[in-house]
């Protein structure tokens, strides 16, 4: 089992992609100050508590990174750099993928967590766990080794590509009873398995 922190940028000039207080009459005003600033103290404060609190005991960690985040919260990022955190691809920003632009999108997460980190980026985590219908081809074609938006098992497994000679990922299921935490940061739990030959995903901590 492993902890895994969801690390969001939520732009203040734009809808909140979720809600604790919601607005009077289903309305989705711009700026969303309340809904804004609960995600923002979860950045400030609740980040750096959580990174302690895991460091502190040794443990295993990820973070499910939006990339936008490392410019917008340089410190932040630094500190699961420097944390050791594995970085899992969790799109630019907290927007849901869509059939247009999606490649472009996976592409330019991956590469800026890539270039970051110096990791080889293996995971994804889709925001709000959506996807297309194209999203496992894309998510294969950009390198990727392991999903965690199926939530349909507590158990891992594989997943293949409709193409023959396509290579097939880890399908690690996401905790939903662990997701919220106030302060916008998310625990979920990742599976250590091995799926029909296929090794854990999973980093031990040096």
């Amino acid at each position: 089992m492993s902890i895994v922190l969801n690390v969001e940028r939520w732009p203040f000039d734009q809808a909140m992609p979720r809600a604790i207080l919601n607005p009077p009459h289903g309305a989705q005003p711009v700026p969303d100050v309340p809904n804004f600033s609960w995600a923002e103290q979860g950045m400030r404060l609740g980040l750096p508590r959580l990174v302690e609190i895991i460091n502190a005991r040794g443990l295993p960690a990820g973070v499910n990174l939006n990339a936008a985040a490392i410019d917008a919260y340089p410190q932040a990022a630094e500190l699961l750099l420097q944390s050791d955190f594995e970085f899992i691809g969790h799109g630019v920003s907290q927007r849901i993928l869509n059939t247009t632009d999606e490649r472009s999108v996976v592409r330019e997460a991956v590469d800026i967590l890539t270039s970051y980190s110096g990791q080889r980026i293996r995971g994804w985590l889709g925001p709000g766990l959506q996807e297309t219908f194209h999203t496992p081809d894309v998510l294969s074609e950009c390198g990727l080794d392991y999903v965690c938006d199926w939530v349909v098992d507590e158990q891992a497994g594989m997943a293949g590509r409709e193409a023959p000679t396509a290579r097939r990922r880890a399908v690690l299921p996401r905790t939903e009873r662990q997701r919220h935490l106030r302060g916008g940061a998310s625990l979920l739990t990742r599976v250590r398995a091995t799926c029909g030959g296929h090794p854990s995903v999973l980093r031990r901590r040096r």
